[in-house]
C-alpha cells in the first residue's frame, strides 16, 4: 500500500448526488441535506461537543446551526423566531379583514 495517492488525474468523479443509486440511499437517510468531508480543528470540534452538551444536541447539529447563522447573518433564538412568527400571523390577519 502506498504512503500517498494522488487523485488529480481522475476523470469521471461523481457526486454521490450524481449517481442514481447513492442519490436514493443519500436521500432517504437524510432528506435536504448533504454529506461533506472535512478537516477540522480539534479545538473546534471540542466546542461544538461542550455545546452540544449543554443543549443535549449532537455536536454536528450545532456547527449546522452555527453554519446557518453565518450564512444568513441571523441566529436562530426564540425571539427571532417569535418575531417571524407574529408577523406571519399579522400579515395573515390584515388578509382575512381585506377579504
Amino acid at each position: 500500500m502506498r504512503k500517498e495517492y494522488d487523485f488529480s488525474a481522475a476523470s469521471g468523479a461523481k457526486r454521490a448526488k450524481d449517481v442514481p443509486h447513492l442519490a436514493k440511499l443519500q436521500a432517504r437517510e437524510q432528506p435536504n441535506k448533504t454529506r461533506v468531508t472535512m478537516w477540522i480543528d480539534e479545538d473546534v470540534v471540542a466546542e461544538f461537543r461542550a455545546r452540544a452538551a449543554k443543549v443535549g444536541a449532537g455536536y454536528q447539529t450545532e456547527m449546522n446551526r452555527a453554519l446557518r447563522e453565518a450564512a444568513t447573518g441571523t441566529p436562530l433564538t426564540a425571539e427571532n423566531l417569535a418575531a417571524v412568527v407574529n408577523k406571519a400571523v399579522a400579515k395573515a390577519a390584515r388578509k382575512s379583514v381585506a377579504a
